[in-house]
């Protein structure tokens, strides 16, 4: 599953919540912020073994915000997050 989001303008929110019930399940998200004061959640829960969830995104302007939450409830799971910050004033939580 790939989801791509593009978020053109400020003051715009997007939140994400998904569950991965079975093994071998591969979950990939890229998006790219274009402008100031914009904050994405991404909340998601992972229920099985052998899964893995891959984030990767990257902020373009300052303001931005981003939170990422995840609990992992099984054994060999593996979550790998990458980002890159290019502006100043950017906060991100994990």
């Amino acid at each position: 599953m790939t989801i791509e989001i593009t978020l053109p303008k400020h003051f715009t929110t997007v939140t994400m919540k998904f569950t991965l019930h079975k093994y071998f399940t591969t979950v990939t998200i890229e998006f790219t912020l274009h402008t100031h004061f914009t904050t994405v959640t991404i909340e998601f829960t992972l229920h099985k073994h052998f899964t893995t969830v891959t984030i990767e995104f990257t902020l373009h302007k300052h303001f931005t915000t981003v939170t990422i939450e995840c609990i992992l409830h099984k054994y060999f799971t593996r979550v790998t997050i990458e980002f890159t910050l290019h502006k100043h004033f950017t906060t991100v939580t994990i």
